[in-house]
């Protein structure tokens, strides 16, 4: 073999592993591409709501669906979350929920009455703590404890805890001067701030959202 014809084999072989290495690094950039878009994608953390009939109830600071009180408000969001999130669910809406509620005596009544009363498979519940939207005279924010739970009366009405006085709080990091909005409208934004903090929960989300939820500079 003559030398150019070396020069030009070794020069054809590095040109053939170049372009070797390239697809394999392509294809690994793909690959890690994949799992890293994928990575932000969470799990449920319960999916047994889907194909099954559902029921929220929520109280806050032991106060039931007063109007338009927060215990309402979150019962409405998430419900619509789970409808709009989870597969096959079928919804019990809120007005059949209070309906119910109202003939019957609450003090006397746990969850499980209620599912039972409703005939569904599953009754999420909701309970909020110390909810508050004010810090000081001049700013607001959002903070309670949350504890959600699902009760699955196909199950003879036993309890899957989701979270248990979990602290929600919202902004995260700072305060909302009451110049900037209504108690009214900050209490909204408060309020779908902990619904998605609930029905996350059941239905497969971007960890992006949490971000979202979370922002400030929103139109209020």
């Amino acid at each position: 073999m003559s030398r150019l014809q070396s020069l030009f084999t070794a020069r054809l072989g590095a040109a053939m592993l170049a372009s070797a290495c390239f697809v394999w690094l392509s294809g690994c950039a793909g690959l890690l591409a994949n799992i890293l878009w994928d990575g932000r994608m969470v799990d449920a953390k319960y999916d047994g709501l889907k194909e099954k009939k559902v029921a929220v109830v929520c109280v806050a600071d032991h106060s039931l669906y007063a109007p338009g009180s927060a215990a309402s408000m979150l019962a409405r969001q998430v419900e619509q979350l789970i409808k709009t999130k989870v597969k096959d669910v079928q919804v019990v809406d809120q007005q059949t929920v209070r309906d119910w509620i109202d003939h019957h005596d609450w003090d006397r009544l746990d969850y499980r009455d209620v599912g039972e009363g409703l005939g569904v498979d599953r009754l999420v519940a909701i309970e909020l703590e110390d909810f508050n939207l004010h810090n000081g005279a001049t700013f607001y924010k959002g903070t309670c404890d949350m504890r959600a739970s699902v009760y699955d009366m196909e199950n003879s009405g036993e309890e899957i805890v989701i979270a248990d006085s979990l602290p929600v709080q919202y902004p995260r990091v700072s305060s909302v001067a009451i110049t900037d909005t209504t108690e009214s409208q900050f209490r909204k934004r408060f309020v779908s701030v902990i619904a998605h903090n609930v029905a996350k929960n059941f239905y497969r989300y971007d960890v992006s959202e949490d971000l979202t939820v979370d922002a400030t500079d929103v139109s209020f």
